[in-house]
Formats: structure tokens, sequence, C-alpha cells
């Protein structure tokens, strides 16, 4: 197994592999994730699943992905380990190991399944992340937990189904809920105590409320309907960035200068100075534009200047700069290859990715209630996954 990581790592610098050794000096846990995986992580890893219990070979080591949704609903890939054991000090070190090689970002929601070691391990090392149980997980216990009621009462079942899958508020859940326990005389049930007392992590109307409170609505500043297309289509964070240029943006006036092969040339300064002053070049056919400070390039934020140009030629859908932004992606993308230049441009396109920000609560939903027999499915894509899983069953 160490050879091949190390033979990986020597055809690919960008595939990262490590390996936790016990205290007798043996190698017990190992983790590996490739390039494309931590780019992908950076874009979508908004919400993760991370689940030990998902395979184990022939020496009772578990197969653990880290696996996320993209924006077509499609299941992805952030990386691999395999463990051989699941005590808390093991999944810290991979939850620590994993985090340092996604670029210190945390994930908005990490799902797992229910277990204590974990829950503490994740509130240790995610602490602003929200920690959701695998819904799929906890309802497949049901029937061997509440078989005496099942066997005696015919409609406990679906009543039970109906609590869980039908209650689209937090009072209708607790209503039913209550109501289940009265009359199947449940009051004394244990494990129905558990799971009701982390009900916050799993039922359907809590994570509901987890996404709305996690997602308020933006406040807008200005009147332009730029800002309010920006809203729905930035991260927060970068939107206040976005947000900040297009107020600065209005203690600007500008003066065209000349037009060159269709490109109108603008001169752009601050009101009653003359100096400095920046040079915004306009695509009035493609509604594109460039401009002399290259705050783009640098920051991947558009400027001040090149907002005044578009407010003052009615250039109000957002729509026709994130054509832009693809523009650029794609001709640096051209020029350059680095993990970091990849790293750079999955965020732009990140933020200008609607479909990502929108589903995000999709996201939550699937793979809280997605079955891990069916998660392979995603895997098929991934030649460094097939691999690597041909290999550990061999091994």
């Amino acid at each position: 197994m160490l050879k091949y990581f190390q033979k990986r790592q020597s055809d690919s610098p960008e595939f990262f592999y490590a390996i936790h050794i016990d205290v007798e000096g043996h190698l017990a846990n190992y983790f590996w994730v490739d390039a494309r995986s931590r780019i992908a992580y950076n874009n979508f890893g908004d919400v993760i699943l991370f689940y030990p219990k998902y395979l184990t070979n022939k020496y009772k080591m578990s197969f653990v992905p880290f696996i996320g949704v993209n924006n077509h609903h499609q299941s992805i890939l952030f990386g691999c380990a395999l463990l051989w054991d699941e005590t808390e000090e093991t999944f810290q070190w991979l939850l620590h190991t994993w985090q340092e090689v996604m670029f210190g970002i945390f994930p908005r929601t990490i799902i797992t399944y229910q277990d204590a070691a974990i829950t503490n391990v994740v509130a240790k090392v995610l602490p602003n992340s929200v920690h959701h149980f695998c819904m799929w997980h906890i309802e497949k216990k049901i029937p061997e937990y509440l078989s005496h009621v099942f066997h005696e009462f015919d409609d406990s079942k679906s009543e039970f189904s109906k609590c869980l899958h039908c209650t689209a508020t937090l009072e209708k859940f607790e209503t039913a809920w209550i109501d289940i326990i009265k009359i199947y005389n449940l009051e004394e049930h244990n494990w129905l105590h558990r799971i009701y007392a982390n009900r916050k992590k799993w039922i359907p109307a809590y994570v509901e409320k987890d996404y709305k409170t996690n997602h308020s609505k933006t406040i807008l500043k200005t009147l332009y309907p730029m800002e309010d297309e920006a809203a729905k289509i930035y991260t927060r964070k970068v939107f206040q960035k976005f947000q900040e240029e297009l107020i600065q943006s209005q203690k600007f006036i500008s003066k065209k200068i000349e037009v060159e092969d269709g490109i109108h040339i603008y001169k752009v300064h601050l009101f009653q100075r003359q100096t400095p002053a920046y040079i915004v070049r306009l695509n009035l056919e493609l509604k594109n534009a460039t401009c002399s400070c290259h705050k783009f390039e640098f920051m991947e934020i558009l400027c001040r200047h090149v907002l005044m140009i578009f407010i003052k030629k009615h250039i109000t859908h957002f729509h026709h700069v994130i054509y832009w932004i693809d523009g650029q992606v794609h001709i640096l993308m051209s020029k350059r290859n680095s993990v970091a230049v990849k790293h750079s441009l999955m965020q732009i396109l990140q933020w200008n990715s609607q479909h990502i920000r929108n589903l995000f609560k999709g996201k939550v939903a699937v793979l809280i209630h997605i079955p891990p027999h069916l998660w392979w499915i995603c895997f098929t894509e991934s030649v460094c996954i097939l691999n690597l899983f041909v290999a550990y069953m061999h091994f």
C-alpha cells in the first residue's frame, strides 16, 4: 500500500497521502486524496458526508470515503481513508489531516452516522460546521427497536414514517412525535429517547430550520438592480466585497477618450480629482470590460471603475458580468495548470455559480437520505478512486 502511494505521488506531485502510526510503531491508518478531489472540494465542499462504516476489507479495516454533491446533484469524492479502528483518536487524526490538506476550509455541514466518538470529534475539529446524522442509518434501526410495535399495530409503521417525513414544521413534528409516543405506550423506550434528544441533527424539519438560519436574506445598500442580482449569485463573503466596490463606484466620474475597433475607452477618476486615473475598455456588444487597475486579475473582484462604467451604460443585468468571468477563466486555464491557479479559478466558479448556492439545501437533503450502498455510483468517474479501491481490496 505504501509503495502504491509513493508511486502515485512520484507520478503526480499533487497527490497527497498520510499515514498514522500507533503507539507500538505500526502503520495503522491511511488517508489519501488527489488534486482533482482537492479542487472539487474547494468548489463543492459546503456539505460533506463522512461515513466510516461504508465498507471493510478482509483485515476488518474500514474504508472511509469523504463524499459531497456537485451542482448537478451528482455525488463526488473528496478523499478516502483506511482505518484500523474507530476511536476518537483515530477520527481526530483523520479529520485534522483531511481539513489541513483541503486548504483549511471548513464545510458548512458535515453528515455522519450516529456515533458518540464521531460526534465528539466533529465538535472539536469542526466547531463551526453544522453536524447532521444520516437519516437513512437511523431509520434502518427502527424495525429492530420497534418490531414489537409494528407487529401489534398495523398502521404504526406508516405513522412513524409520516411523523419523520411529512411534518414540514417543527411544531407539526413535535405534535406528531408526542402523539405516537402516547398512542403506542413508548414513554419508557430508551432508544427513542436517545434519537429524540438528537432530533436537531437528523429530523428534516430541523435541517430546514438550520438552512434558513444560515441563509438569511442579504441586506442591499443601493438601488442598482446589479446589486440585487449579485446577492443571488455570490456567496455572502464575496458579495460583501462586491458590494463595497459598487458603493465606492458612486464616487467616480468618467470621460470617453476614444473608440478603437468597437472598444469604448474611458478615463475614470474620483470626482474633483484627476489623479489617479484608470483606463476602462468596454466592449458594448459583448457587455464586458477590463480595467488598468487589474483588480479582477489579482483579487477576482470586479473593480469600482468597471462598475461605474456598467452603471453609466445601463448594463444592469449581472449575467453579462458572469459571461465575462467565465471568459477570463478559460483564458487563464489555457495558460496555467498549477494547483494554486486551479484553486483560485475554482473560487471564481464558486462565486458565480447560482446553482451551487441555491442547491445547498438540496445537497443536505440528498446526503442525509441516501443509502450508503448507492454512494459507489459516484466513484465510477474517478480514475483515482477506482485504482485505489483495487489496491485496497488486495491489501
